[in-house]
């Protein structure tokens, strides 16, 4: 496979649908796992976890997994708004009117949306109010969509899948969280956001009536992590086995990568277009060392000690701001076995590490 081909097969730049035969089965914080927490009544719920672990992925793999008794809408933010102008009052707005424009096409629904509701939506529209309904809060708007569609698609509920709000403001994604959860009572509501927004001291309030849906870092050391990570690979290369020296790259990879398949695969293809082919050790290194050049320009006064204080612990005692920044860079990872939690840093900080003071 020459360099161009598998740069591209190795591309971490598309997001894998519901039916893409390049997907996975995760074994933790899948998209199975998501929709069954929804169709047993547990939303609504924040899908976090560290950036590059899947998030994005999971949340629509979920869409083939929601039952039939419930109706999935899925939305970026991007498609709803553009990201500098996007105030919470504009999203909940914008994804209102994204799902009565979804009713209002869908060829299989007899019932269109009542002229009060419509009316409703037109007024109020915070760029371009006009016409003579109400002009209603972004919660009220939301109740008054949902519960109107809920009954005319026949379904027990709407499920509102939003991905994306990671890509916010950290205020504007937390303000809208809080928007978000009034309409909790006739919606199913999951969104993606990161570790700025859903770690820290600040979290708490715009946190309020959630759960987390974890999807966590990959074991790399545990034989189904390993065999999880080199299938993502052998899946995109179109490869039924990995053998001798590209088997031994993809563990180095995903051992550097700290079990974020993201990482990962960004270390291969950059690997692979070192060496113009299939990615090799001499390669990777080569690779890992741009990565951790930037992650170096990171790194402020005091921070390696800190990293290396606190690895192996539950993160508790480090200074909140500090750690939702290195968790937001990944500099510092956060995994979960159960119930016990643990951070490490990033282990393309290691040379660093070592060689400090």
């Amino acid at each position: 496979m020459s360099e161009p081909h598998t740069v591209r097969a190795l591309s971490i730049h598309s997001r894998l649908g519901p039916e893409d035969d390049r997907y996975i089965d995760r074994p933790n914080g899948s998209g199975k796992d998501l929709a069954l927490r929804i169709s047993r009544g547990l939303a609504p719920l924040v899908v976090t976890g560290p950036p590059g672990a899947g998030k994005s992925t999971e949340l629509e793999r979920a869409l083939a997994f929601i039952p039939k008794t419930h109706l999935a809408l899925h939305y970026r933010i991007e498609e709803v708004w553009p990201l500098e102008k996007i105030t919470p009052h504009r999203l909940v707005y914008h994804l209102c009117r994204l799902a009565v424009e979804h009713w209002v096409h869908d060829t299989a629904i007899d019932r269109p949306p009542s002229t009060m509701l419509g009316k409703d939506l037109t007024a109020s529209d915070p760029d371009f109010r006009k016409g003579d309904g109400r002009v209603l809060t972004p919660a009220t708007l939301a109740e008054q969509v949902f519960a109107e569609m809920t009954t005319a698609y026949g379904v027990q509920r709407i499920v509102l899948l939003v991905d994306g709000l990671d890509d916010l403001d950290t205020e504007v994604c937390r303000g809208s969280l809080k928007l978000l959860v009034k309409a909790a009572q006739v919606v199913d509501i999951a969104v993606v956001v990161g570790p700025a927004v859903a770690s820290g001291s600040d979290a708490y309030q715009a946190m309020q009536g959630y759960r987390i849906f974890p999807v966590p870092p990959i074991d790399t050391t545990s034989r189904t992590g390993k065999k999880f990570l080199r299938d993502i690979v052998l899946r995109r290369l179109e490869r039924k086995q990995a053998r001798g020296a590209l088997k031994k790259v993809i563990d180095q990879a995903a051992a550097l990568s700290g079990g974020l398949p993201k990482r990962m695969l960004t270390l291969l293809a950059d690997a692979a277009a070192y060496e113009a082919g299939l990615p090799t050790p001499d390669a990777l290194m080569l690779a890992a060392q741009d990565h951790q050049n930037t992650m170096r320009r990171m790194l402020g006064s005091g921070d390696l000690d800190v990293l290396a204080t606190f690895a192996g612990t539950d993160g508790l005692d480090v200074p909140s701001d500090r750690k939702v920044r290195f968790l937001s860079q990944e500099l510092l990872i956060e995994y979960q076995d159960g119930l016990t939690v643990v951070v490490r840093p990033n282990p393309l900080l290691e040379s660093l590490l070592k060689g400090r003071g």
